[in-house]
């Protein structure tokens, strides 16, 4: 069977078709070379090694370089950015344009992609961007001390990000969203919800809201126990949760307290993959599948992302059938 983003679609709004598909919100350059065993020189091998590999779509990632005021693909290609001290100074600098991102790599995935593929473009920082340009604590008291300073910063940094997810909801080729915001640790929330509520999930909202108008599902990504503000998320408009860290939080209860309202994408641990068997992979995978079975709404993937130090071999049998 080829790539069906038909069924990755229905499985995100909480179907079942028949099958358990797979997604990683990012695969290591470093994986998927070993994978195809060629170097990724261009967009036909992208789309190549997504669709060998069994999945419906291809990635497409990107960044904010608040400096030079552009959107590159990666974070390493991010210059340092600017550190506000003060509202007067976030006021006066010369924020990116989200019309002037240019859709050219992306429109180059689409000219090569199989029929039965789309595109699920990547992108956030709804929380890291503003945790970024004040510093993380800096910003915790300005939520607090300077509320117009702190709602400036994330207003600013909101309609930046759903500027973008406007334009790309657009293009025929993509298929749904992919909106990433680490809002919590291993343990608890960064901060607490009524800061999250009043900062953050009103993007959240507005960006699921311009997915929906163009029939996408927005996925939605955080690593960490998120479990306070779940029902939040998917009030927000939330389709489907990544990657539920096995560590963090119990995939099951999540699906035992919002049952098809709630998708959820990934659990498989990183550190398994990483440190174990492909057997043991294997048997993790397995595990998962058996657990949802054919209550639908399930997509199978890592509890994180697929780093260059996951091994080629279990990287194969965690996407293997």
């Amino acid at each position: 069977m080829g790539p069906n983003f038909k069924e990755l679609h229905e499985t995100l709004l909480g179907g079942y078709t028949g099958r358990i598909p797979i997604a990683e919100i990012s695969i290591a350059r470093e994986i998927q070379e070993a994978y195809l065993g060629r170097p990724i020189a261009g967009p036909e091998d992208t789309v190549d090694f997504y669709s060998r590999a069994g999945y419906d779509y291809v990635g497409f990632c990107m960044e904010i370089d608040f400096r030079k005021g552009t959107f590159p693909r990666t974070r390493s290609e991010v210059s340092l950015p600017p550190r506000f001290k003060s509202l007067k100074e976030a006021e006066d600098f010369a924020w990116p344009d989200p019309t002037t991102f240019d859709l050219g790599e992306l429109e180059a995935l689409a000219d090569v992609l199989p029929p039965n593929m789309k595109i699920i473009p990547q992108m956030g920082g709804l929380f890291y961007y503003p945790s970024i340009l004040l510093g993380f604590e800096e910003l915790c008291v300005a939520m607090i001390t300077d509320p117009p300073f702190a709602k400036f910063v994330f207003e600013k940094v909101g309609r930046i990000v759903s500027g973008i997810f406007d334009k790309l909801a657009r293009c025929p080729s993509v298929g749904a969203v992919w909106l990433s915001s680490d809002i919590a640790f291993g343990t608890s929330l960064m901060v607490s919800p009524e800061s999250l509520r009043k900062y953050v999930f009103p993007w959240v909202k507005k960006i699921a809201k311009i997915a929906h108008r163009a029939e996408l599902p927005i996925i939605f990504h955080s690593d960490g126990n998120l479990t306070e503000v779940i029902g939040d998320l998917v009030e927000a408009g939330i389709d489907a949760l990544h990657p539920i860290e096995p560590q963090a939080m119990d995939i099951m209860a999540i699906r035992d307290q919002y049952g098809p309202r709630l998708s959820l994408v990934g659990n498989v641990d990183v550190d398994i993959l990483i440190s174990r068997s492909s057997d043991d992979v294997r048997r993790e995978a397995g595990r998962l599948r058996e657990s949802f079975g054919d209550q639908g709404g399930y997509v199978l993937g890592s509890g994180n992302s697929i780093p260059p130090a996951v091994p080629i071999e279990n990287f194969k049998a965690l996407i293997e059938p």
